[in-house]
């Protein structure tokens, strides 16, 4: 500070100078502090987000949300301050997140992601580091995918973890995968339903990349499951979406065509309206190749009109394409590899599970190559065990010429595992006829020598069951009425001691003769029975083994007796046919004329016309 003695002109002189130099320094630093303090926050916070993930204790002991989202803001820091060595740090940090959650493809993507950030950067330690992370996540990859068992339980809690969100295309992903270890297990009709559930999925949304595989896997499912009707509408229902894809494809070529034309004619508008349409239908085609070209010829378009900004975006998205189909490559050449190994192993099981893990995934991500090197697999795999049917599928898969996907090549293929299965399915029918007819010639000589044997055990049963059957009807009658006879002839003589059948039967002799109950036509074996002081049981026994004859024909004696005793002495023809029946106990007249007849030899009108003459 300067008092006022000290003023002098020299002294002026300098310090004017001076305080416009101070005065534009101070407007200078005045404009740039918000910039330079948020740059020096966003550092800070960096730092200490990094400095927490990185420590043992602190945000290591917070929950996995917590710290994925702490790992995902630093990457959003870094990216913000385009620090690289942070920024691959920070994804390490996200893909050890999601691998802990089983979110093995993002992680692996993360963590290629930063590897290559490090190899950029020549950073070869850590890219080495990063380098063994994806060896740890490999192996955690295959123990789960090599396991059929822990790949379903994985899969199904993604599943409801994507019916949850709502988020259609991990859904049908997760649906297709499970159905996938189902084949693999043989359980074609349960992987049927989640193969259909799958691809209505993606009828509705359009979430899936490639759905002929899964309209292939659904067809080998039906045919192995016995469905050759559903196994040829799924292949009809795949050639169909693959015409329409290829009309879809073909239109969008005419569109990026047009673009082009346009863009050697310097009509820049138009070219970028028809590259636009043409990027549209290959983006909702999953058509990686001609998306990444659409959006190079977009980003060459918006250069052009002066608008660097949209096309460095464009550039940036093909890139992003390109990497992650890099990635994804790189992915599939070790999980391929691994089956090899587990292939050449013997490990055919776990070699499988792998093997259907990468159809899905390659197919997903329209990886043909590593799709045709699956399919190649896969045919060696079921060769070896023995499945010609399977080896047939996967081998007119490789030999398929449009992009590596189904095409006529597999059409042909599944016809001729149709004509395979039609062929093996008359065999078989053959060879199962031909053994039923072995197993009933030997049941039938089985059966025939057992008949034997009891025939040769009971042949004098069996004789005198043959003399009562063999003869006619009129003459068992006539041996029961014999019987009676003798019976009755053995009551007048006084019969024998009490408790004989015989005495059972002659009480029942005199009480029908002198009672005649059999006029009663609601006479039972038990009601006789208590009128004769007897039970039914003893009662019956003495008709059958005295007699011959069961309770009803028994009765049926009496009243034929009856009845004709009845007509003999009608002189006068005063009693129908109807009167006598009902008068001698029948309930109705057709059992009436069936019994008369069976004792008698003629109809009851006969008999009294005979009677007559």
């Amino acid at each position: 500070m300067f008092r006022p003695g000290d003023y002098n002109g020299s002294t002026m002189a300098l310090r004017i100078p001076a305080t416009i130099v101070l005065c534009l320094a101070a407007l200078a630093l005045a404009g740039t502090p918000p910039e330079r303090i948020a740059a020096a926050r966003g550092r800070q916070r960096l730092d200490l987000i990094l400095h927490a993930l990185g420590e043992r204790g602190g945000a290591a002991a917070a929950s996995l949300q917590e710290r994925e989202r702490l790992a995902r803001e630093a990457l959003e820091i870094a990216r913000g301050l385009a620090d690289r060595r942070a920024e691959a740090l920070a994804l390490r940090h996200v893909a050890r997140c999601e691998s802990v959650a089983r979110r093995f493809d993002p992680a692996l993507e993360d963590f290629f992601r930063s590897r290559r950030i490090y190899r950029e950067i020549a950073d070869k330690g850590e890219e080495a580091a990063t380098g063994r992370e994806i060896d740890a996540l490999f192996a955690s990859l295959l123990a789960v995918f090599s396991d059929l068992d822990r790949a379903r339980d994985y899969h199904e809690a993604e599943l409801q973890a994507a019916r949850r969100e709502n988020d259609a295309a991990a859904a049908a992903l997760s649906l297709n995968r499970i159905a996938d270890i189902d084949r693999a297990r043989g359980l074609y009709r349960r992987a049927i339903p989640l193969y259909r559930e799958a691809l209505r999925l993606h009828e509705q949304h359009n979430v899936l990349c490639e759905p002929g595989i899964l309209f292939g896997n659904l067809s080998d499912s039906c045919l192995k499951a016995g469905d050759r009707d559903g196994a040829m509408a799924a292949m009809r229902r795949n050639q169909a979406d693959l015409d329409e894809k290829r009309l879809a494809q073909g239109e969008g070529r005419a569109q990026a065509t047009e673009g082009q034309e346009r863009l050697e004619r310097g009509d820049l508008e138009g070219a970028l309206a028809s590259m636009g349409r043409a990027l549209d239908i290959h983006q909702r085609h999953f058509v990686i190749s001609r998306t990444v070209a659409d959006l190079r010829t977009l980003a060459e378009i918006h250069s052009r009109l002066g608008r660097e900004r949209q096309a460095r975006e464009c550039l940036d998205r093909a890139d992003a394409i390109l990497r992650l189909k890099a990635d994804r490559i790189e992915i599939m050449a070790v999980l391929l590899s691994r089956a090899e190994a587990l292939r050449r192993q013997g490990e055919l099981d776990r070699a499988e599970a792998l093997l259907l893990y990468c159809e899905s995934e390659s197919s997903q991500k329209q990886l043909y190559e590593k799709l045709r090197e699956t399919y190649g697999q896969l045919s060696s795999l079921y060769t070896l065990r023995r499945d010609p049917a399977r080896a047939l599928y996967y081998s007119s898969l490789v030999k398929a010429t449009w992009a590596g996907m189904p095409s006529k090549a597999v059409w042909a293929g599944m016809q001729k595992l149709l004509d395979q299965e039609a062929s093996d399915r008359e065999i078989a029918a053959v060879q199962e006829q031909r053994r039923r007819q072995v197993l009933a010639t030997a049941a039938a000589a089985v059966a025939a020598l057992v008949l034997v044997a009891v025939l040769v055990w009971r042949r004098k049963a069996l004789r005198r069951w043959l003399r009562d059957r063999l003869s006619s009807r009129r003459q068992r009658l006539q041996r029961q009425k014999a019987k009676l006879s003798e019976a009755a002839r053995r009551l007048g003589e006084g019969g024998k001691k009490r408790g004989h059948p015989v005495d059972c039967l002659g009480r029942a002799l005199l009480h029908m003769r002198s009672e005649k109950p059999y006029l009663d036509s609601a006479l039972s074996l038990k009601a006789l029975a208590g009128k004769i002081g007897t039970n039914a049981g003893a009662l019956s026994r003495a008709l059958n083994a005295e007699l011959g004859m069961g309770f009803s024909d028994f009765v049926n004696h009496f009243r034929i007796e009856e009845a004709m005793r009845i007509m003999s002495g009608d002189d006068r023809d005063e009693w129908d046919v109807i009167d006598v029946c009902f008068e001698t106990g029948f309930n109705s007249l057709s059992s009436f004329y069936r019994v008369f007849k069976m004792h008698t030899g003629m109809t009851p009108a006969e008999f009294q016309r005979s009677r007559g003459q």
